[in-house]
């Protein structure tokens, strides 16, 4: 497990206020992720778009898989979109990804922890 993703864990592995709402990526949601992406892949005829050792550590509404494959401490992240035919690496890491959501949040959040703060 890459440092960087455990760290995520460690700090709002289960919830972190209003920050990915409608989006799996906490625990215990998260452990299901990798067959539902499987067969969001098979349905869409492109399941070999996943490789093997992927670890899909996010999926939003279910049309948007993220993963990362092990084998370093803060992996680029992977990205695939229902209707896509490839598979894209928006980012170059775990923690690039972690802090380009809670900036992209903070532009409709003014507190991520409020309900109704939207700006």
């Amino acid at each position: 497990m890459p440092a960087e993703y455990r760290c995520f864990l460690q700090i709002a592995g289960r919830a972190a206020g209003n920050i990915f709402q409608g989006t799996d990526i906490f625990y215990p949601r998260v452990l299901e992720l990798k067959d539902e992406a499987r067969v969001l892949l098979m349905e869409l005829d492109v399941a070999h778009l996943l490789p093997a050792d992927a670890k899909i550590f996010c999926m939003h509404q279910g049309y948007e898989i993220n993963y990362f494959i092990p084998g370093s401490n803060d992996p680029p992240i992977f990205q695939f979109f229902e209707g896509q035919s490839s598979v894209s690496q928006p980012w170059a890491s775990f923690s690039e990804y972690f802090r380009t959501s809670i900036e992209d949040h903070l532009t409709q959040w003014l507190d991520l922890d409020k309900e109704g703060t939207w700006e």
